[in-house]
């Protein structure tokens, strides 16, 4: 069975489980009906891969799917997946934050994209060594993920280990500016951040890595170069009890803002 049977097998069954027509889909990402049934039949000798990315994207394919179906595309244009690999990276939190009222997030080692500054989200994007158009959508995405910060009918919570203010991808003025926005969120009505102390540690369960959980309805657990994602009722309360462990552990207001000031003149 070639790859491309095996792409449009894996559309087809993931619009039947939605319980989607054909047509129903191509209206979604703009494909006529035969054009959709020719993919999923594999009678399309060459399907693009901008034509898989939103047709996974619109069924809500979950990321082991996605993996599967754009790998095995990926044969025939890497450069396509390149692409789409990137978009699903960096559009993702930006599709899931704008469907969310609450969102949690657990940073271990690096200010999280909401809360870095530009200078600093450049440095660090140059550090991953992404082509141009990559790193534009990156800059992109982030920032309409900042806008919704403003919105005060959502609500944010970040707990951020101390070791976070110390990775430095910039200079050191750089990181003296994203400091002080750091600083500025302290006492923010409807973004709670705390920032947990070296001297506390840090407890059992976050092994795995930095996370986020949405409302409570799914789990993103950062891996290298990688997020593991869950629906799962039981991962979810899982980690949403770490989470409180971690809020409890945090210094907030005045004791946060003590710790972030240590860390800028750290850098002065």
């Amino acid at each position: 069975m070639s790859g491309k049977v095996r792409v449009g097998q894996a559309i087809r069954n993931l619009r039947r489980s939605r319980n989607m027509t054909a047509a129903e889909l191509g209206k979604r990402v703009g494909l006529s009906q035969p054009r959709i049934s020719k993919i999923e039949t594999g009678v399309d000798p060459s399907p693009k891969a901008a034509d898989i990315a939103a047709m996974l994207d619109a069924l809500e394919a979950p990321q082991a799917i996605r993996q599967q179906v754009m790998g095995a595309l990926g044969r025939q244009n890497r450069t396509a997946f390149r692409r789409y690999k990137a978009r699903y990276t960096f559009m993702k939190p930006l599709e899931q934050e704008r469907k969310s009222s609450m969102v949690r997030f657990f940073c271990m080692s690096m200010i999280p994209a909401l809360l870095q500054t530009i200078e600093y989200r450049e440095s660090l994007l140059k550090h991953l060594s992404l082509a141009d158009d990559v790193a534009a959508l990156a800059m992109t995405t982030v920032a309409q993920r900042q806008e919704l910060c403003w919105d005060v009918h959502r609500r944010y919570h970040f707990v951020l280990y101390e070791a976070a203010l110390y990775t430095a991808p910039g200079s050191q003025a750089a990181q003296r500016r994203q400091l002080d926005r750091i600083e500025l969120f302290i006492d923010s009505r409807h973004i709670k951040l705390g920032i947990i102390p070296f001297e506390c540690g840090l407890p059992p369960g976050v092994e795995s890595g930095p996370f986020v959980i949405y409302d409570d309805r799914l789990l993103a657990i950062s891996l290298v170069g990688s997020t593991l994602d869950s629906r799962e009722q039981e991962d979810i309360a899982e980690h949403l009890k770490v989470f409180s462990a971690l809020d409890r552990m945090a210094d907030y207001g005045d004791s946060a803002r003590a710790l972030v000031r240590k860390a800028t003149n750290y850098f002065s």
